[in-house]
């Protein structure tokens, strides 16, 4: 027996989920031609869908959690159609659910990168500019260990000299806040 550490990865789970090609400065149609070669050939485990008058597939597709399966989804179907997915048919979005990574919560978060990935690059954000965003805005580490905060005291240090670490400390404690309880779901 070997010494090395084994990791546990999530079990793999079928998944199921609609996407819908609505772009935000168009209205294709379901019937339009470009829809032609998914809809012979889509994607293992997505059968084409009419979804108010937009194209959709209705997918059962394996994954680890629910944004797994659609994110390998959505790269697939942009990498052998050329069609960027950003909807996953949620109308409500302003609706919660705290129910887990594979449920309507999951959905709607799934929904919102989407949009945002899509509508982003409209204005000028790639992919790095939109996970840089939301490193920051956590306060989550960047690759270098820094958090988003620990980056921009960098940047004024370099610009204005050392910072007072007591008005810093008191920068992190009003930016952090206090921790509230979750709110039950009605």
């Amino acid at each position: 027996m070997s010494g090395a550490p084994t990791v546990e990865s999530e079990p793999t789970v079928l998944q199921r989920f609609t996407l819908v090609h609505s772009p935000v400065d168009d209205f294709p149609g379901f019937g339009d031609a470009r829809y032609d070669g998914v809809k012979a050939d889509p994607p293992q485990g997505c059968v084409p869908e009419d979804v108010g008058g937009y194209f959709g597939l209705r997918c059962e597709r394996p994954g680890g959690r629910l944004l797994d399966a659609v994110a390998e989804t959505c790269g697939e179907i942009r990498g052998r159609y050329g069609l960027l997915m950003a909807d996953l048919g949620i109308e409500k979005l302003w609706e919660w659910s705290a129910d887990g990574a594979d449920g309507w919560g999951a959905e709607i978060v799934g929904q919102l990168l989407l949009m945002a990935a899509e509508r982003g690059a409209k204005v000028g954000y790639d992919t790095d500019d939109l996970v840089r965003f939301l490193r920051a805005a956590t306060g989550e580490a960047g690759s270098d260990g820094r958090s988003g905060l620990d980056e921009l005291i960098a940047d004024c240090e370099a610009v204005n000299g050392p910072a007072d670490p007591q008005a810093v400390a008191a920068k992190r404690a009003r930016l952090a806040g206090p921790v509230l309880p979750e709110r039950p779901h009605p």
